[in-house]
């Protein structure tokens, strides 16, 4: 049995001390599972007295008005603390909450830190958005469109047209674009606005050499006008091999600006 002589309270005092420094600064509240109202004689009281108050905060967010008959509110109080300052706590913690929860606050602060051009996040989006429905619809169903191959580009064009009707109700068909090189250049179709541009290709035997070359050609003018380019190669005689090579060729000096569907 340990009477008072052989008991050291001051050394008991310091590992309390040191013990209650430690779980404040980890968080961990000791009163948790010990009565923490009976360290409030250790060597220092104001600190017992802040580390009872960071538990009351803790219990207060975590329990809301259950806090008020938790240890540490319970310490406070046996310690001299009104029950009306333990309320004014209570809601200057929740207070404080709203202000930093409100939703305008964290808005107004993010954009501060984080400035966005909303117009262009919103047209990207879109854009990108109408872009993969034309490709979905343009591999899916362009040329299950003909029971033949077909004869022209503008048999393809009158199609596509068609198709193009169900992701924006009115296609604008050759829009007119900027002199390039001394020539006048046309978009088979534009849409969304004219932020997206539209361009058959039929691909024959006959052409197979030189589409490319137009292509590339077209790119640089018709992205004067137009944010994104679509390139619709309707290969009728199966003659393009590697079709994602020829993709990325096309598209790799503009990435996301120009595209390339091949059917």
């Amino acid at each position: 049995m340990i009477t008072d002589d052989h008991f050291d309270f001051e050394f008991n005092r310091r590992l309390y001390d040191i013990l209650l420094e430690d779980q404040s600064i980890q968080r961990q509240r000791i009163h948790k599972g010990f009565p923490l109202f009976g360290l409030a004689n250790n060597s220092d009281g104001d600190a017992a007295i802040n580390y009872l108050l960071e538990a009351f905060i803790e219990d207060s967010l975590s329990s809301g008005h259950e806090a008020f008959d938790a240890p540490a509110a319970n310490a406070l109080k046996q310690m001299g603390m009104e029950s009306k300052t333990l309320i004014e706590l209570h809601q200057f913690i929740f207070n404080k909450m709203k202000m930093m929860l409100d939703p305008s606050i964290l808005r107004r602060e993010f954009r501060e830190v984080y400035p966005l051009s909303t117009a262009k996040l919103r047209t990207s989006s879109t854009t990108d958005q109408s872009i993969e429905l034309v490709r979905e619809i343009i591999s899916n169903e362009l040329r299950a469109s003909f029971d033949s191959p077909p004869r022209d580009e503008k048999e393809v064009q009158h199609v596509v047209g068609a198709l193009l009707r169900r992701i924006d109700p009115h296609p604008i068909p050759e829009r007119p674009g900027p002199f390039f090189a001394g020539k006048g250049s046309k978009i088979d179709f534009t849409i969304k606005k004219n932020a997206i541009g539209i361009e058959v290709r039929l691909v024959k035997s006959s052409n197979a050499s030189k589409y490319v070359d137009e292509i590339y050609s077209d790119i640089i003018p018709y992205l004067e006008f137009v944010e994104s380019i679509v390139f619709l190669v309707y290969d009728a005689d199966n003659v393009i091999v590697d079709k994602r090579k020829v993709i990325d060729d096309l598209t790799s000096a503009h990435p996301g600006k120009v595209h390339v569907i091949i059917v």
